[in-house]
């Protein structure tokens, strides 16, 4: 749950994807997901209303999410299109 200040919070998603990897050995641990999702969060156009961003991640289905974040990166590639090859991993 994402509660508190944006910084706290990601600091305790990055935390908890570190302990999933470390928990997991990194075998088979695939880091590009939870780095692309971190990415996208980032990136969200929501800025400063956690209990917003918590209620749209918690409540939407798998489909909505990916599309969501599909969306996210998409604008930021259309306004950043520099940045289309470091991104394209991630998008995948």
């Amino acid at each position: 749950m994402l509660t508190g200040s944006p910084r706290d919070a990601g600091l305790r998603l990055g935390e908890a994807v570190a302990d999933a990897g470390h928990a997991s050995n990194w075998a088979g641990f695939r880091i590009d997901i939870p780095v692309s999702i971190v990415g996208a969060l980032a990136l969200f156009p929501i800025k400063g209303h956690t209990e917003t961003i918590n209620h749209i991640t918690t409540d939407s289905t798998d489909f909505e999410l990916m599309q969501g974040y599909r969306e996210i990166y998409a604008h930021a590639w259309a306004q950043r299109p520099d940045l289309g090859s470091r991104m394209a991993p991630l998008m995948a």
